[in-house]
């Protein structure tokens, strides 16, 4: 069996198999494939309703969500508590819904147990990215989020909300699909979401916005918090192949490597604390007391930084040195390769 396409929540996970040969791996969200025999599993914690098989019981071993056997799965994400599958025909979410995130039209304290629709997407949204309770999705020219709004994450969808929309928002969660305005004249390639941030891939650049103590914005150590979508200038002229975001954590893989940023508590980032001590004015360092009897090293980057072990692995080796030629040297290729000279001509003497 070949793994199409997989994701992690909290307690559960969600996998997109089948038999046939899988697809070149893709580092942005799947598009244009489609598996004749393939299926969505689940497995793990399943009290909350999360691995959408409509009861409440755990699942050890990888289940067969039968609910998507007929039709044409193009993404499947996990979230904290939620899950979302993305199909040709539409967008399905379900598990813990009460901040907005399953978007339940009103406060639902209690999870949804099977596959609902989301109303009020377009026809052509090319990929969803999901946070700890915030959802984006993405077409060519437009973001759309919805979710908790607790921490700001979803401020840029309460620019020019309608009298109605109004109706269906709260200070701390967006219960209906939004879009964000600051996206329309751009086209957009990608899209991540973590906690309490937000990164979004566009051709005309990277951009960020949400919550972000920890340098997760990527904005630098003055910008921790984003209410509408900031250009992060680090990655100008540098090509972007893929964002990604954890918890309170953010990576983009470009053409020189992968680079690194947000909380390194526990060296989730894969830098070095003896690496930061030398650019304190990079990153913010601090002691971390862990329990009673340890002590590590919490390490906040708020700037993108290269991920040096990871970019060893993933960057060809440089090709060995050329040996420079003799104009690179500033010699004359004449007199080096012809050396050789003929005697004068001799004259006879007339007597």
């Amino acid at each position: 069996m070949n793994i199409i396409c997989l994701s992690a929540g909290r307690y559960h996970s969600i996998v997109y198999a089948g038999n046939q040969t899988a697809t070149t791996p893709q580092l942005l969200p799947f598009k244009d494939v489609y598996h004749t025999d393939a299926s969505v599993y689940v497995f793990g914690y399943g009290m909350d309703g999360c691995l959408g098989l409509d009861d409440k019981e755990h699942r050890k071993t990888p289940t067969v969500l039968k609910f998507f056997n007929s039709r044409r799965v193009i993404s499947v994400v996990a979230a904290r508590q939620h899950s979302v599958v993305l199909t040709d025909t539409g967008l399905y979410t379900f598990g813990v819904g009460s901040m907005g995130n399953t978007t339940t039209p009103v406060h639902r304290p209690y999870p949804m147990y099977s596959p609902t629709l989301v109303l009020g997407l377009p026809q052509n949204v090319k990929g969803v990215a999901v946070g700890g309770y915030h959802t984006l999705i993405w077409t060519v020219h437009s973001v759309f989020g919805f979710g908790s709004n607790s921490n700001h994450q979803l401020d840029a969808c309460f620019e020019g909300v309608t009298e109605e929309q109004e109706q269906q928002t709260t200070p701390h969660s967006v219960r209906d699909v939004r879009l964000i305005n600051f996206f329309s004249d751009k086209t957009v390639r990608s899209a991540a979401a973590g906690r309490t941030h937000s990164l979004v891939l566009c051709d005309e650049g990277l951009y960020s916005f949400g919550l972000g103590p920890h340098g997760e914005l990527g904005l630098g150590p003055d910008v921790k918090l984003a209410t509408q979508p900031k250009h992060v200038d680090f990655f100008d002229g540098i090509a972007i192949y893929g964002v990604y975001c954890g918890c309170f954590t953010s990576f983009v893989l470009t053409e020189n490597g992968l680079y690194g940023f947000g909380c390194g508590k526990y060296g989730k980032l894969g830098i070095s604390p003896t690496n930061v001590l030398d650019l304190n004015d990079m990153y913010n360092v601090s002691n971390y007391e862990v329990g009673s009897k340890t002590t590590s090293v919490e390490v906040n980057t708020f700037h993108p930084t290269p991920v040096a072990e990871v970019n060893e692995w993933l960057m060809p080796p440089p090709p060995p040195p050329r040996e420079p030629t003799p104009s690179e040297k500033g010699e004359d290729d004449e007199t080096t390769t012809n050396t050789h000279t003929s005697p004068p001509p001799t004259t006879k003497s007339r007597r």
